[in-house]
């Protein structure tokens, strides 16, 4: 959409490549803060639903 090559490093013109995609907010807010962000426990789901995507 901008013409930009998120795969170009832009100190040194290398290639980049993906290495793991976060999702979980958790540990979003833990790569951000350098690890430094006690883990939360897990969230419980409702009773009642089958639990799909285990965490």
């Amino acid at each position: 959409m901008f013409a930009v090559d998120v795969t170009v490093c832009r100190k040194c013109g290398g290639r980049m490549r993906v290495l793991d995609v976060v999702r979980d907010p958790d540990d979003i807010a833990r790569i951000l803060h350098g690890a430094r962000a006690p883990p939360r426990p897990p969230r419980p789901h409702p009773p009642g639903q089958a639990l799909l995507f285990p965490c």
